[in-house]
């Protein structure tokens, strides 16, 4: 029962979200983010506006005002 759940709800997790990762992750000024948004780096650095919700893991996470 629970893989049946899983696999309903999990696709529709994944189509409006955005999944990054890597050493320094950067949302530029210029970027525009639409949806929720997963990042898993070093490094991380937002300087726009998410429209959604971010969900970041890293050993720096910083943020700036647009």
């Amino acid at each position: 029962m629970f893989l049946s759940i899983f696999v309903i709800i999990f696709p529709s997790i994944t189509n409006a979200s955005e999944f990054r990762s890597g050493d320094k992750l950067v949302i530029a000024k210029d970027e525009v983010v639409n949806d929720d948004i997963y990042f898993a780096g070093n490094s991380v650095m937002v300087r726009r506006t998410i429209n959604g919700d971010l969900i970041a893991a890293g050993s720096e996470i910083r943020s700036q005002e647009p």
